[in-house]
């Protein structure tokens, strides 16, 4: 999509779009299952089969409702479906991330525990009634893993599903019922499998989340990277929940992928810990080595509903200055953000708090002057108490879900070429608020075991708005949850993230209309600094010592510097860079990683059976295939067989033929339930005597017959074809082919345009005729939409092949008729009427009369209304309409 303002450039075109980030630090502390539950009004197990993202009315936050199928429930509802609210989401190019938050993607599996919304109301959803929201932000989805068959319940919890289920059994105390049976059974089973593979080296093995690092992955059994529609992933441990699930790299983070090697850009929010390689053919390959990645930095996913061909991954930027619309070259500059640098103003009430405020300003100044990134607190306070889009960095104390939320928001443009080709998007923060929980207890200076560390929380927050997502050490500032007591405080180990923040933010001009980020007064920061003269500056440079003329690497390191997989040779001598870990080397970096005798760098088969002879490459018989025929050396007992040759178990030519020999020619049936299919066999080859058999019947192929054979009058049926040739043992050719019949017709419909025409859909053949009345219609393809006449409508569908039968059916045109479909049911029945109303009913009986649905309606014209009847038993039921002049009554049957 393309924002109808475009920037007065030549060659470039940029769109506005706006997008809100909220990160936030939970609590850490015990979980009871049980208590969860009984603050609950819904626990059950299902799956989010679709959701949509809306604004509240007053377009200050969205929402995203997604739709939710149950499968068995514990407590509440039994209906087929519920609504489950969370904030964030996008509509267009606007939205929200929250953190923390619970990410649903359509598929997600596991347990909801859920109760009623509080007071929202959305612009665009009328079902506001119905919806619900997680009892725990923390606990109340505890999801189902597919890769290893267990639901997360903690960060080092997991439990199967069975299991669970007994414990939630005991705390209902009663059984639960079983929505859908064959859904329950389908959704909590693993579609993925372990691969038989390995990943033998990860290097290096330290790296940065979120800044286009690229990480290389040695091992085997990788694949190819396409595999029809599915491509190749990389798993990272997801650091917004400490690794309680894991996040995938995208398409574009992918730099190559071979069978043994893998090199990927380690996308933003992963964290330290295992990874996992999943395949193209969905096979996973989990890593014996841990990755260690200190921080994140935060990344925009754009687009976010593209082609995965079309998403990257892009930065986000501090500027000198904002305005409310970027791309209006008259709108005048905010004061929030000017003079090249973020002004956060303390809230009234906050700033009376001597602790809070003295120990924000102090957490503030020590990330300021030492990364030199520029923030500043402004003399005002406001009244502003909560997070929303005003043009105010607003710090305070509020409701919030966790011990702190920074909301982010975003302003930014995408640059295109001439033919409408993304060039790069350039995201600016415009705004920055931060919420500290106004309810637990605080901890200012000698903080208790039963109060949280301030400093601590607002040590981390500010982190997330300098430009840091969490990372998983629970000793560390940015982990995402924290515990009561002492926190730590430390911002060390993020310093060097903070120079490539400022680098970029300060060489950088937004959307041609943002001027750079400016280094902070108190900073003794020179960002053009080059110590060591080798093209890196000293804020990027990791090897601050090189010396002069060696060619170094983007952070500044020469090969005599690094050690890339810890072996203790540096990569100037290493003639082996992926030696695996804790492997004993020789002086050059190799290992003997076999046993064989033969150093991994001149080791061509390096997985040799212990014990095994071998040669100069470090290769055994059972390794080797000296012919190319596909029979190891150990077992070829023709070792020279020329290539392509066909050979048997022994490595020994075998008798063969081209796939193209024979000709099998297939008549299928004219008409339902006749014998007039046929199979026409014929050869290419007419120099040996073939022998034919087709389903236990002997044929012979000859001089006699020309080589040429047709079997007459038979039935659809599935038939097995096997040559075999006089003279030649141990040769066979057997093809399975399959004698078709034409498929009776089925007919379907649905009333459509509020009633006043109707779609057939057709299966059976891809041409048909249509009687509507007088009108005869010849139809290719398998819809057709007829409309419908005032009155009596006559319609039959039929084929040129009077076997596959016809469709015929009358249809009422009333201008006060209501229609009703379809009347074989599953889920879901449709009224569909013209009718204006003000007082009707709705009534469903069983048959014994009994009452098992009633509703008051009111009809506009056009009205449509869907009624959820899935619950109903399988049977036949009376569907009557009541309104001030008539009634109406229609049989409806439902079925399981």
């Amino acid at each position: 999509m393309c924002d109808p303002r475009q920037m007065r450039m030549k060659k470039f075109t940029i769109l506005f779009f706006i997008t809100l980030f909220a990160y936030g630090q939970q609590e850490k502390g015990s979980f009871s299952i049980e208590s969860v539950f009984n603050e609950s009004t819904m626990v059950f197990s299902g799956q989010v089969i679709d959701k949509e993202s809306y604004w509240d009315v007053e377009h200050k936050m969205i929402y995203t409702v997604h739709k939710v199928k149950l499968a068995k429930s514990y407590k509440g509802s039994f209906e087929q479906y519920t609504f489950l609210i969370s904030e964030g989401g996008t509509i267009g190019l606007q939205g929200i991330i929250v953190k923390p938050s619970v990410k649903f993607r359509i598929n997600s599996t596991g347990y909801f525990l859920l109760k009623e919304a509080s007071s929202i109301f959305l612009d665009g959803f009328s079902g506001d009634n119905e919806l619900m929201e997680l009892t725990n932000t923390s606990f109340g989805f505890l999801p189902y893993n597919i890769y290893d068959d267990s639901d997360q319940i903690t960060d080092d919890l997991r439990i199967t599903p069975k299991n669970f289920e007994k414990k939630l059994k005991k705390i209902s105390k009663k059984k639960p019922t079983i929505t859908n049976p064959i859904f329950n059974e389908q959704i909590f089973s693993s579609s993925f499998s372990l691969a038989n593979s390995e990943i033998s080296s990860i290097s290096p093995t330290t790296i940065i989340a979120g800044n286009k690092e690229v990480l290389t992955i040695n091992g085997n059994g990788f694949g190819e990277f396409l595999s029809g529609d599915s491509y190749g992933k990389v798993l990272f441990k997801n650091a917004d929940d400490g690794g309680s699930t894991w996040l995938s790299s995208i398409k574009t983070q992918i730099v190559s992928w071979s069978d043994t090697e893998i090199k990927v850009e380690v996308p933003s929010d992963c964290g330290s810990g295992l990874l996992r390689v999943q395949t193209a053919s969905d096979k996973i390959i989990e890593s014996n080595q841990e990755i260690d990645i200190p921080y994140s930095l935060n990344s925009l996913t754009y687009p976010s509903d593209g082609e995965p061909d079309e998403i990257y991954e892009y930065p986000i930027y501090h500027t000198g200055n904002i305005k409310e619309d970027i791309l209006d070259a008259d709108d005048e500059y905010l004061d929030h953000i000017y003079d090249g640098r973020y002004f956060l103003t303390l809230n009234s009430d906050f700033s009376l708090i001597d602790d809070a405020r003295a120990q924000f300003d102090f957490a503030l100044t020590d990330w300021v002057c030492r990364s030199g990134i520029n923030f500043e607190l402004t003399e005002e306070t406001s009244s502003i108490d909560s997070a929303k889009k005003d043009n105010t960095n607003i710090v305070s104390f509020g409701n919030t879900n966790a011990l702190g939320v920074t909301y982010m928001y975003f302003d930014g443009c995408v640059i295109t070429d001439s033919e409408e080709n993304i060039v790069d998007v350039q995201i600016a923060y415009t705004e920055i608020d931060i919420i500290f929980n106004n309810v637990v207890q605080w901890g200012y200076d000698e903080v208790s075991n039963s109060q949280y560390d301030f400093k601590s929380t607002a040590k981390h927050e500010i982190g997330h708005a300098l430009g840091f997502g969490h990372n998983i050490n629970e000793y560390s500032l940015m982990h995402y949850a924290s515990p009561r007591g002492m926190g730590t405080t430390s911002i060390d180990s993020y310093l060097s993230g903070t120079n490539i923040i400022n680098n970029r933010d300060t060489s950088t001009s937004l959307c041609d209309v943002l001027s750079p980020h400016q280094v902070s007064e108190c900073s003794s920061i020179d960002y053009e600094l080059d110590s060591d003269n080798d093209g890196v500056n000293d804020i990027y440079d990791r090897c601050p010592e090189t010396e002069f003329t060696q060619s170094v690497d983007l952070f500044g390191c020469a090969p005599y510097q690094l050690d890339s997989d810890n072996d203790g040779v540096f990569d100037d001598l290493d003639q082996c860079n992926s030696t695996p870990q804790d492997a004993i080397v020789n002086d050059f970096g190799c290992a003997d990683i076999d046993g064989d005798g033969v150093s991994e760098f001149s080791d061509l088969c390096p997985e040799t059976p212990l014990g095994s002879e071998v040669d100069e490459n470090g290769c055994s018989l059972s390794q080797k295939d000296t012919d190319q025929d596909g029979v190891t050396d150990n077992f070829d007992q023709c070792p020279f067989t020329p290539s392509e040759t066909k050979v048997d178990a022994y490595g020994c030519s075998l008798f063969s033929l081209p796939e193209d020999n024979y000709q099998i020619i297939i008549n299928s049936l004219s008409c339902i339930n006749s014998n007039d299919g046929s199979i026409t066999i014929g050869v290419n080859n007419n120099n040996f005597d073939y022998n034919v058999e087709i389903n236990d019947s002997l044929y012979n192929l000859n001089e006699s017959n020309d080589h040429e054979l047709s079997i007459k009058n038979l039935n659809s049926d599935s038939y097995l074809i096997c040559f075999t040739i006089d003279g030649v043992e141990s040769y066979e050719q057997c093809y399975q082919v399959q004698i078709n019949q034409p498929e009776p017709l089925s007919v379907s419909y649905s009333f459509i345009n509020l009633g006043k025409s109707i779609l057939f859909r057709v299966n059976g053949s891809d041409y048909f005729n249509v009687i509507h009345n007088e009108k005869n219609y010849s139809i290719q393809g398998n819809e057709v939409e007829l409309f419908l006449e005032n009155g009596s409508n006559y319609v039959k569908i039929d084929t040129d092949l009077n076997c596959q039968g016809y469709f015929q059916e009358y249809f009422i045109m009333d201008q006060k008729q209501f229609h009703l479909y379809p009347s074989i049911f599953h889920d879901e029945i449709t009224l569909v009427s013209n009718m204006i109303s003000s007082n009707s009913s709705l009534i469903v009986f069983d048959i014994q009369g009994n009452i098992v649905f009633n509703k008051d309606i009111s009809l506009v014209e056009g009205s449509k209304i869907n009624l959820s009847l899935g619950y109903l038993s399988k049977g036949v039921y009376l569907f009557k309409f009541i309104n001030n002049d008539r009634q109406e009554v229609h049989k409806i049957i439902k079925y399981e």
